[in-house]
Protein backbone atom coordinates (compact mmCIF):
# COMPACT_ATOMS: atom_id res chain seq x y z
CA UNK A 1 0.00 0.00 0.00
CA UNK A 2 1.41 3.36 -0.76
CA UNK A 3 0.24 7.09 -1.13
CA UNK A 4 -1.54 6.54 -4.58
CA UNK A 5 -3.83 4.38 -2.41
CA UNK A 6 -5.02 7.15 -0.33
CA UNK A 7 -5.25 9.07 -2.92
CA UNK A 8 -7.51 6.66 -4.62
CA UNK A 9 -9.65 6.31 -1.90
CA UNK A 10 -10.28 9.91 -0.92
CA UNK A 11 -7.72 9.76 1.87
CA UNK A 12 -5.55 12.85 2.82
CA UNK A 13 -2.72 13.57 5.55
CA UNK A 14 -5.97 14.33 7.78
CA UNK A 15 -7.46 11.14 7.12
CA UNK A 16 -11.14 10.53 6.13
CA UNK A 17 -10.84 14.69 6.37
CA UNK A 18 -10.33 16.53 3.33
CA UNK A 19 -6.84 18.76 3.37
CA UNK A 20 -9.24 21.80 3.35
CA UNK A 21 -12.83 22.47 3.30
CA UNK A 22 -14.44 24.79 0.88
CA UNK A 23 -16.19 27.35 2.46
CA UNK A 24 -18.02 29.94 0.21
CA UNK A 25 -20.09 28.36 -3.04
CA UNK A 26 -19.34 29.78 -6.80
CA UNK A 27 -21.80 31.08 -8.82
CA UNK A 28 -25.24 30.22 -8.98
CA UNK A 29 -24.05 28.10 -5.52
CA UNK A 30 -23.29 31.14 -3.36
CA UNK A 31 -27.45 31.09 -2.61
CA UNK A 32 -26.64 27.97 -0.26
CA UNK A 33 -23.48 29.47 1.48
CA UNK A 34 -26.15 32.68 2.31
CA UNK A 35 -28.92 30.41 3.47
CA UNK A 36 -26.05 28.30 5.74
CA UNK A 37 -24.33 31.39 7.14
CA UNK A 38 -28.10 32.53 7.87
CA UNK A 39 -29.23 29.47 9.93
CA UNK A 40 -28.05 30.45 13.67
CA UNK A 41 -30.10 34.09 12.93
CA UNK A 42 -33.68 32.80 12.33
CA UNK A 43 -35.14 30.47 15.02
CA UNK A 44 -38.02 28.25 14.57
CA UNK A 45 -40.03 28.50 12.42
CA UNK A 46 -39.06 31.87 10.83
CA UNK A 47 -36.39 29.61 9.25
CA UNK A 48 -38.64 27.47 6.84
CA UNK A 49 -40.01 30.67 6.04
CA UNK A 50 -36.80 32.80 5.63
CA UNK A 51 -35.75 30.14 3.39
CA UNK A 52 -39.37 29.52 1.66
CA UNK A 53 -39.18 33.66 0.72
CA UNK A 54 -35.78 33.65 -0.24
CA UNK A 55 -35.20 30.92 -2.67
CA UNK A 56 -38.40 32.48 -4.74
CA UNK A 57 -35.90 35.01 -6.16
CA UNK A 58 -33.97 32.59 -7.89
CA UNK A 59 -34.08 29.48 -10.65
CA UNK A 60 -32.94 25.82 -9.43
CA UNK A 61 -29.78 25.31 -10.89
CA UNK A 62 -28.82 23.66 -13.92
CA UNK A 63 -27.79 20.14 -14.12
CA UNK A 64 -24.75 21.14 -16.35
CA UNK A 65 -24.05 23.67 -13.50
CA UNK A 66 -24.42 20.43 -11.10
CA UNK A 67 -22.24 18.23 -13.28
CA UNK A 68 -19.62 20.75 -13.75
CA UNK A 69 -19.28 21.39 -10.12
CA UNK A 70 -15.64 20.42 -8.67
CA UNK A 71 -15.71 17.41 -6.31
CA UNK A 72 -14.45 19.80 -3.14
CA UNK A 73 -17.11 21.78 -4.23
CA UNK A 74 -20.08 19.15 -3.98
CA UNK A 75 -18.31 18.19 -0.53
CA UNK A 76 -19.43 21.50 0.36
CA UNK A 77 -23.24 21.88 -0.95
CA UNK A 78 -23.63 18.55 0.34
CA UNK A 79 -22.63 19.54 3.72
CA UNK A 80 -24.50 23.04 3.51
CA UNK A 81 -27.83 21.39 2.36
CA UNK A 82 -27.55 18.70 4.51
CA UNK A 83 -27.58 21.29 7.67
CA UNK A 84 -29.93 23.44 5.56
CA UNK A 85 -32.52 20.54 5.43
CA UNK A 86 -32.62 19.32 8.20
CA UNK A 87 -32.78 22.88 10.11
CA UNK A 88 -36.03 23.76 7.79
CA UNK A 89 -37.43 20.42 8.70
CA UNK A 90 -37.24 20.65 11.95
CA UNK A 91 -37.20 24.53 13.16
CA UNK A 92 -36.05 23.46 16.03
CA UNK A 93 -38.87 20.99 17.88
CA UNK A 94 -40.45 18.26 16.34
CA UNK A 95 -43.86 20.35 16.77
CA UNK A 96 -42.46 22.49 13.70
CA UNK A 97 -41.57 19.72 11.28
CA UNK A 98 -42.23 18.87 7.79
CA UNK A 99 -42.22 15.97 5.88
CA UNK A 100 -41.29 17.92 2.14
CA UNK A 101 -38.66 20.27 0.99
CA UNK A 102 -38.51 22.10 -2.13
CA UNK A 103 -37.21 21.11 -5.33
CA UNK A 104 -34.77 23.87 -5.02
CA UNK A 105 -33.07 22.29 -2.06
CA UNK A 106 -33.80 18.69 -2.64
CA UNK A 107 -32.60 18.50 -6.10
CA UNK A 108 -29.19 19.01 -6.07
CA UNK A 109 -28.83 17.99 -2.34
CA UNK A 110 -29.80 14.64 -4.05
CA UNK A 111 -27.25 14.84 -6.94
CA UNK A 112 -24.56 15.84 -4.32
CA UNK A 113 -24.97 12.88 -2.17
CA UNK A 114 -25.39 10.61 -5.48
CA UNK A 115 -21.87 11.91 -6.86
CA UNK A 116 -20.68 11.33 -3.55
CA UNK A 117 -22.20 8.14 -3.18
CA UNK A 118 -23.27 8.42 0.62
CA UNK A 119 -26.95 9.18 1.75
CA UNK A 120 -29.27 12.11 1.58
CA UNK A 121 -29.30 12.41 5.43
CA UNK A 122 -27.28 14.36 8.13
CA UNK A 123 -24.42 12.31 8.02
CA UNK A 124 -20.96 12.40 10.35
CA UNK A 125 -19.49 13.20 6.72
CA UNK A 126 -21.63 16.45 6.38
CA UNK A 127 -21.69 18.16 10.02
CA UNK A 128 -17.91 17.20 10.82
CA UNK A 129 -15.56 15.55 7.40
CA UNK A 130 -16.42 18.45 5.39
CA UNK A 131 -17.42 21.51 7.60
CA UNK A 132 -14.18 22.68 9.63
CA UNK A 133 -11.16 25.28 8.32
CA UNK A 134 -8.03 26.10 10.36
CA UNK A 135 -8.35 29.09 12.67
CA UNK A 136 -4.79 29.61 11.56
CA UNK A 137 -4.03 29.01 8.19
CA UNK A 138 -1.16 27.08 7.15
CA UNK A 139 -0.37 25.95 10.58
CA UNK A 140 -1.10 22.05 11.56
CA UNK A 141 -4.35 21.21 13.44
CA UNK A 142 -2.95 20.12 16.23
CA UNK A 143 -1.40 23.64 17.12
CA UNK A 144 -2.87 25.92 19.71
CA UNK A 145 -3.41 29.46 18.24
CA UNK A 146 -2.49 32.44 20.64
CA UNK A 147 -4.86 34.58 21.81
CA UNK A 148 -3.97 37.73 19.29
CA UNK A 149 -4.05 34.62 16.28
CA UNK A 150 -7.80 33.98 16.42
CA UNK A 151 -11.20 35.76 16.34
CA UNK A 152 -13.08 31.67 16.16
CA UNK A 153 -16.25 32.50 18.80
CA UNK A 154 -14.86 28.64 19.64
CA UNK A 155 -12.13 26.01 18.63
CA UNK A 156 -10.43 23.24 19.35
CA UNK A 157 -6.94 23.06 18.81
CA UNK A 158 -6.74 24.60 15.19
CA UNK A 159 -10.28 23.83 13.90
CA UNK A 160 -13.41 25.42 14.27
CA UNK A 161 -16.40 24.83 12.50
CA UNK A 162 -17.62 26.77 9.17
CA UNK A 163 -21.44 26.05 10.02
CA UNK A 164 -23.78 25.36 13.05
CA UNK A 165 -27.51 25.18 12.39
CA UNK A 166 -28.19 26.61 16.02
CA UNK A 167 -25.16 28.87 16.61
CA UNK A 168 -24.34 27.50 19.81
CA UNK A 169 -20.64 27.14 21.01
CA UNK A 170 -22.00 23.92 22.38
CA UNK A 171 -23.32 22.55 18.61
CA UNK A 172 -20.09 23.71 17.53
CA UNK A 173 -17.55 22.04 20.60
CA UNK A 174 -19.78 18.87 19.33
CA UNK A 175 -18.69 18.67 16.20
CA UNK A 176 -15.17 19.76 16.84
CA UNK A 177 -14.32 16.56 18.74
CA UNK A 178 -15.19 14.39 16.12
CA UNK A 179 -13.31 16.42 13.34
CA UNK A 180 -9.86 16.13 15.85
CA UNK A 181 -10.70 12.56 16.24
CA UNK A 182 -10.90 12.09 12.46
CA UNK A 183 -8.06 14.10 12.01
CA UNK A 184 -5.83 12.16 14.74
CA UNK A 185 -7.23 9.26 12.83
CA UNK A 186 -4.92 10.35 10.13
CA UNK A 187 -2.21 9.25 11.59
CA UNK A 188 -3.39 5.95 12.64
CA UNK A 189 -4.23 5.34 8.89
CA UNK A 190 -0.43 6.13 7.72
CA UNK A 191 0.79 3.63 10.41
CA UNK A 192 -1.60 1.13 9.07
CA UNK A 193 0.03 1.98 5.32
CA UNK A 194 2.84 1.22 6.89
CA UNK A 195 2.34 -2.08 8.49
CA UNK A 196 0.44 -3.47 5.50
CA UNK A 197 3.97 -2.35 3.79
CA UNK A 198 6.06 -4.03 6.48
CA UNK A 199 4.14 -7.36 6.11
CA UNK A 200 4.38 -7.41 2.52
CA UNK A 201 8.06 -6.92 2.73
CA UNK A 202 8.08 -9.86 5.48
CA UNK A 203 6.03 -12.26 2.55
CA UNK A 204 8.39 -11.15 0.43
CA UNK A 205 11.38 -12.51 1.93
CA UNK A 206 9.49 -16.09 3.54
CA UNK A 207 9.01 -16.97 -0.06
CA UNK A 208 12.37 -16.20 -1.62
CA UNK A 209 13.50 -17.90 1.73
CA UNK A 210 11.33 -20.73 0.94
CA UNK A 211 12.09 -21.38 -2.67
CA UNK A 212 16.12 -21.49 -1.61
CA UNK A 213 15.34 -23.66 0.90
CA UNK A 214 13.91 -26.24 -2.29
CA UNK A 215 17.06 -25.11 -4.12
CA UNK A 216 19.60 -26.15 -1.37
CA UNK A 217 18.62 -29.27 1.00
CA UNK A 218 21.84 -29.51 2.19
CA UNK A 219 21.78 -29.40 6.34
CA UNK A 220 24.87 -26.23 6.50
CA UNK A 221 22.50 -23.92 3.80
CA UNK A 222 19.33 -24.91 5.62
CA UNK A 223 21.21 -23.78 9.58
CA UNK A 224 22.57 -20.73 7.63
CA UNK A 225 18.37 -20.37 6.44
CA UNK A 226 17.03 -20.90 10.11
CA UNK A 227 19.83 -17.76 11.19
CA UNK A 228 18.69 -16.03 8.43
CA UNK A 229 15.00 -16.37 9.34
CA UNK A 230 15.41 -15.67 12.70
CA UNK A 231 17.25 -12.24 12.22
CA UNK A 232 14.52 -11.70 9.42
CA UNK A 233 11.65 -12.30 12.13
CA UNK A 234 13.51 -9.84 14.77
CA UNK A 235 13.99 -6.82 12.17
CA UNK A 236 10.41 -7.09 11.10
CA UNK A 237 8.89 -7.72 14.46
CA UNK A 238 11.34 -4.68 15.90
CA UNK A 239 9.84 -2.39 12.71
CA UNK A 240 6.31 -3.28 13.59
CA UNK A 241 6.63 -3.40 17.58
CA UNK A 242 7.31 0.84 16.91
CA UNK A 243 4.61 0.86 14.26
CA UNK A 244 2.30 -0.77 16.85
CA UNK A 245 3.49 1.72 19.56
CA UNK A 246 3.06 4.70 17.82
CA UNK A 247 -0.46 3.46 16.79
CA UNK A 248 -1.45 3.22 19.97
CA UNK A 249 -0.22 6.89 21.27
CA UNK A 250 -2.43 8.24 18.43
CA UNK A 251 -5.28 6.24 19.45
CA UNK A 252 -4.77 7.39 23.22
CA UNK A 253 -5.46 10.98 21.85
CA UNK A 254 -8.54 10.28 19.86
CA UNK A 255 -9.52 9.00 23.61
CA UNK A 256 -8.23 12.05 25.42
CA UNK A 257 -10.18 14.30 22.35
CA UNK A 258 -13.42 12.25 23.40
CA UNK A 259 -13.14 13.37 26.88
CA UNK A 260 -13.05 16.89 26.14
CA UNK A 261 -16.82 16.73 24.79
CA UNK A 262 -17.47 17.71 28.37
CA UNK A 263 -15.92 20.90 29.01
CA UNK A 264 -18.06 22.70 25.99
CA UNK A 265 -21.07 20.70 25.56
CA UNK A 266 -23.98 20.88 27.62
CA UNK A 267 -25.53 17.86 27.78
CA UNK A 268 -29.08 19.39 28.16
CA UNK A 269 -28.96 21.69 25.30
CA UNK A 270 -27.20 17.72 23.25
CA UNK A 271 -30.41 16.37 24.41
CA UNK A 272 -33.25 18.96 24.16
CA UNK A 273 -31.83 20.98 21.14
CA UNK A 274 -29.76 19.44 18.92
CA UNK A 275 -30.48 16.01 18.76
CA UNK A 276 -33.60 16.36 17.25
CA UNK A 277 -31.22 17.65 14.21
CA UNK A 278 -29.54 14.13 14.01
CA UNK A 279 -33.01 12.26 13.44
CA UNK A 280 -32.70 9.94 10.50
CA UNK A 281 -36.54 9.40 8.77
CA UNK A 282 -36.48 5.57 8.12
CA UNK A 283 -38.26 4.40 10.85
CA UNK A 284 -39.74 7.30 12.83
CA UNK A 285 -43.62 6.64 11.45
CA UNK A 286 -44.63 9.46 13.80
CA UNK A 287 -43.02 12.05 11.42
CA UNK A 288 -42.14 10.55 8.31
CA UNK A 289 -44.88 7.59 7.55
CA UNK A 290 -43.38 7.81 4.05
CA UNK A 291 -40.04 9.14 4.29
CA UNK A 292 -39.21 12.98 3.58
CA UNK A 293 -40.23 14.58 -0.12
CA UNK A 294 -38.74 16.91 -2.61
CA UNK A 295 -41.66 18.69 -4.17
CA UNK A 296 -41.79 17.60 -7.84
CA UNK A 297 -39.56 14.42 -7.57
CA UNK A 298 -41.78 11.67 -7.39
CA UNK A 299 -39.25 8.42 -8.01
CA UNK A 300 -37.12 8.83 -5.14
CA UNK A 301 -37.74 7.52 -1.63
CA UNK A 302 -35.23 9.35 0.55
CA UNK A 303 -35.62 6.57 4.45
CA UNK A 304 -32.28 7.40 5.95
CA UNK A 305 -31.20 6.38 9.61
CA UNK A 306 -30.40 9.53 11.57
CA UNK A 307 -26.54 10.26 13.00
CA UNK A 308 -24.64 8.18 14.31
CA UNK A 309 -20.45 7.51 15.67
CA UNK A 310 -20.56 4.29 13.40
CA UNK A 311 -20.89 6.20 10.40
CA UNK A 312 -16.91 7.11 11.01
CA UNK A 313 -14.71 4.99 8.74
CA UNK A 314 -12.11 5.36 10.75
CA UNK A 315 -13.24 3.08 13.65
CA UNK A 316 -14.30 0.60 11.46
CA UNK A 317 -11.17 1.13 9.86
CA UNK A 318 -9.20 0.05 12.96
CA UNK A 319 -11.51 -2.83 13.55
CA UNK A 320 -11.26 -4.53 10.00
CA UNK A 321 -7.01 -4.13 10.60
CA UNK A 322 -7.04 -5.68 14.03
CA UNK A 323 -9.71 -8.10 12.77
CA UNK A 324 -11.63 -7.33 15.93
CA UNK A 325 -14.73 -7.58 13.55
CA UNK A 326 -14.09 -10.95 13.13
CA UNK A 327 -15.05 -11.20 16.62
CA UNK A 328 -18.19 -9.95 16.92
CA UNK A 329 -21.03 -12.79 17.48
CA UNK A 330 -24.05 -10.40 17.24
CA UNK A 331 -25.21 -10.97 14.08
CA UNK A 332 -27.48 -7.15 14.79
CA UNK A 333 -23.91 -5.45 15.33
CA UNK A 334 -22.75 -6.91 12.46
CA UNK A 335 -25.23 -5.85 9.97
CA UNK A 336 -25.54 -2.31 11.36
CA UNK A 337 -21.98 -1.97 11.28
CA UNK A 338 -22.58 -3.14 7.64
CA UNK A 339 -24.89 -1.11 6.57
CA UNK A 340 -23.11 2.33 7.79
CA UNK A 341 -21.59 1.93 4.67
CA UNK A 342 -24.20 3.33 3.04
CA UNK A 343 -23.60 6.70 5.28
CA UNK A 344 -19.84 7.16 4.34
CA UNK A 345 -19.25 8.66 0.91
CA UNK A 346 -18.06 5.76 -1.86
CA UNK A 347 -14.75 5.94 -1.71
CA UNK A 348 -14.41 5.96 1.45
CA UNK A 349 -16.67 2.71 2.00
CA UNK A 350 -14.41 0.74 -0.72
CA UNK A 351 -11.19 1.54 1.03
CA UNK A 352 -12.80 -0.29 4.09
CA UNK A 353 -13.55 -3.55 1.27
CA UNK A 354 -9.93 -2.83 0.57
CA UNK A 355 -8.43 -2.80 3.92
CA UNK A 356 -10.46 -6.00 4.55
CA UNK A 357 -9.34 -7.70 1.38
CA UNK A 358 -5.77 -6.64 2.46
CA UNK A 359 -6.39 -7.90 6.36
CA UNK A 360 -6.60 -11.32 5.13
CA UNK A 361 -3.12 -11.45 3.09
CA UNK A 362 -1.38 -9.31 5.46
CA UNK A 363 -2.56 -9.56 8.62
CA UNK A 364 -1.37 -8.39 11.97
CA UNK A 365 -2.92 -10.58 13.71
CA UNK A 366 -1.80 -13.65 11.74
CA UNK A 367 1.41 -12.46 12.08
CA UNK A 368 1.63 -11.79 15.53
CA UNK A 369 -0.57 -15.06 16.46
CA UNK A 370 2.06 -16.97 14.58
CA UNK A 371 5.32 -15.39 15.54
CA UNK A 372 4.83 -14.65 19.10
CA UNK A 373 6.50 -11.47 18.72
CA UNK A 374 4.81 -8.14 19.16
CA UNK A 375 1.77 -9.60 21.54
CA UNK A 376 2.21 -6.65 24.15
CA UNK A 377 2.29 -4.08 21.12
CA UNK A 378 -1.07 -5.81 19.75
CA UNK A 379 -2.62 -6.10 23.05
CA UNK A 380 -1.81 -2.47 23.80
CA UNK A 381 -4.03 -1.21 20.79
CA UNK A 382 -6.93 -3.55 21.46
CA UNK A 383 -6.76 -1.75 25.14
CA UNK A 384 -6.47 1.73 23.80
CA UNK A 385 -9.75 0.99 20.97
CA UNK A 386 -11.41 -0.49 24.35
CA UNK A 387 -10.84 2.70 26.61
CA UNK A 388 -12.05 4.85 23.39
CA UNK A 389 -15.25 2.81 23.38
CA UNK A 390 -15.87 2.99 26.79
CA UNK A 391 -15.10 6.74 26.87
CA UNK A 392 -17.85 6.63 24.25
CA UNK A 393 -20.65 4.72 25.89
CA UNK A 394 -19.51 7.55 28.92
CA UNK A 395 -20.64 10.35 26.81
CA UNK A 396 -23.99 8.03 25.62
CA UNK A 397 -24.31 7.67 29.65
CA UNK A 398 -24.46 11.35 30.55
CA UNK A 399 -25.77 13.04 26.81
CA UNK A 400 -28.81 10.38 26.28
CA UNK A 401 -29.33 7.65 29.04
CA UNK A 402 -29.52 9.49 32.30
CA UNK A 403 -32.27 12.08 29.94
CA UNK A 404 -34.27 9.28 28.84
CA UNK A 405 -34.38 7.29 31.75
CA UNK A 406 -35.51 10.13 33.96
CA UNK A 407 -38.91 10.83 31.53
CA UNK A 408 -41.19 9.73 34.06
CA UNK A 409 -39.38 12.19 36.85
CA UNK A 410 -38.70 15.32 34.39
CA UNK A 411 -39.50 17.65 37.41
CA UNK A 412 -36.18 16.48 39.31
CA UNK A 413 -33.93 17.07 36.70
CA UNK A 414 -35.67 20.51 35.40
CA UNK A 415 -35.32 19.18 32.10
CA UNK A 416 -38.25 19.18 28.92
CA UNK A 417 -37.98 15.72 26.93
CA UNK A 418 -40.51 16.66 24.19
CA UNK A 419 -38.07 17.07 21.64
CA UNK A 420 -37.31 12.89 22.07
CA UNK A 421 -38.12 11.76 18.84
CA UNK A 422 -35.61 8.84 19.07
CA UNK A 423 -37.55 7.11 22.63
CA UNK A 424 -35.09 4.94 23.78
CA UNK A 425 -33.17 4.62 20.74
CA UNK A 426 -30.09 6.20 19.88
CA UNK A 427 -30.48 8.70 16.72
CA UNK A 428 -28.83 6.00 14.68
CA UNK A 429 -31.74 3.59 15.55
CA UNK A 430 -29.85 0.98 17.81
CA UNK A 431 -30.02 -0.21 21.62
CA UNK A 432 -27.19 1.89 22.80
CA UNK A 433 -26.35 -0.13 25.90
CA UNK A 434 -26.52 -3.11 23.94
CA UNK A 435 -24.63 -1.95 21.18
CA UNK A 436 -21.80 0.22 22.76
CA UNK A 437 -21.11 -2.76 25.02
CA UNK A 438 -21.17 -5.27 22.60
CA UNK A 439 -18.47 -3.69 20.56
CA UNK A 440 -16.49 -2.88 24.37
CA UNK A 441 -16.65 -6.78 25.25
CA UNK A 442 -15.72 -7.89 21.67
CA UNK A 443 -12.61 -5.36 21.76
CA UNK A 444 -11.44 -7.27 24.91
CA UNK A 445 -11.86 -10.21 24.02
CA UNK A 446 -9.92 -10.19 20.99
CA UNK A 447 -6.81 -9.58 22.98
CA UNK A 448 -4.10 -12.34 21.78
CA UNK A 449 -2.06 -14.25 24.93
CA UNK A 450 1.42 -13.73 25.91
CA UNK A 451 3.71 -15.79 23.78
CA UNK A 452 6.50 -17.41 25.19
CA UNK A 453 8.68 -16.73 22.32
CA UNK A 454 7.81 -12.72 22.12
CA UNK A 455 11.19 -10.84 22.26
CA UNK A 456 9.65 -7.68 22.97
CA UNK A 457 9.45 -7.29 26.97
CA UNK A 458 6.44 -8.78 27.06
CA UNK A 459 7.53 -12.27 28.80
CA UNK A 460 5.96 -13.41 31.83
CA UNK A 461 8.73 -13.14 34.37
CA UNK A 462 7.57 -14.89 37.29
CA UNK A 463 9.11 -18.58 36.47
CA UNK A 464 12.01 -17.28 35.91
CA UNK A 465 12.18 -14.82 39.28
CA UNK A 466 11.21 -18.17 41.33
CA UNK A 467 14.42 -19.39 40.38
CA UNK A 468 16.62 -16.90 41.24
CA UNK A 469 17.89 -16.19 44.69
CA UNK A 470 16.13 -13.13 46.55
CA UNK A 471 18.84 -10.79 47.75
CA UNK A 472 16.73 -9.43 50.43
CA UNK A 473 17.03 -13.17 51.43
CA UNK A 474 20.16 -13.93 51.46
CA UNK A 475 20.96 -11.06 53.37
CA UNK A 476 18.58 -11.93 56.13
CA UNK A 477 20.26 -15.49 56.26
CA UNK A 478 23.50 -13.93 56.49
CA UNK A 479 22.49 -11.55 59.26
CA UNK A 480 21.12 -13.99 60.88
CA UNK A 481 24.18 -16.58 61.06
CA UNK A 482 26.72 -13.75 61.81
CA UNK A 483 23.91 -12.61 65.36
CA UNK A 484 24.29 -16.25 66.08
CA UNK A 485 28.18 -16.52 65.89
CA UNK A 486 28.29 -12.99 67.98
CA UNK A 487 26.21 -14.49 70.76
CA UNK A 488 28.43 -18.21 70.66
CA UNK A 489 31.40 -15.87 71.17
CA UNK A 490 29.81 -13.61 74.18
CA UNK A 491 28.39 -17.16 75.71
CA UNK A 492 31.99 -18.33 75.56
CA UNK A 493 33.59 -16.28 77.00
CA UNK A 494 31.64 -15.64 79.87
CA UNK A 495 31.96 -19.55 80.73
CA UNK A 496 35.92 -19.24 80.49
CA UNK A 497 35.68 -16.60 83.13
CA UNK A 498 33.25 -18.27 85.37
CA UNK A 499 35.73 -21.26 84.77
Amino acid sequence: MNSKIFEQFDISTLGFCPEKCIENLPEPFEIYTELANNMPIHIGIAYRNYVDATITNFTPVQELELVNLPLEHIKSLYSKLCMIINKYIWCDHPNSFTDTIPYFLGRPWLFAADKLGISASLTHAAVDLYNWKLVVPNKPFDYSPKPHETSAQINLLNVMNIHTMTGSNDESWFYLVMIVIEMYGGNVLSCFNNLVDLLSHYYDLCNNNNNNNNNNNNNNNMDIDDTHRKIMNEDIAHDMAGILRTTAEHLQKMTMTVNKMYQNCDPEFFFNKLRVYLSGNDTNGQYFPDGLKITGITDRVIKFKGGSAAQSSLIQAIDIMFQTEQKMVCPHVKHYLQDMHQYMPRKHHEYLEYLRENAKVFSVRDYVETTGLCVKEYNKCLDCLAAFRRAHYGLVEKYVLRFVQAKDNVSDTNTTIDTNVHGNKGSGGTDPVVFLNNLIDTTINSKLCAATNDNTDNTDNTDLDSTIPNSSVVTTDLSKLWLWYVITVIFAVCVYRIL
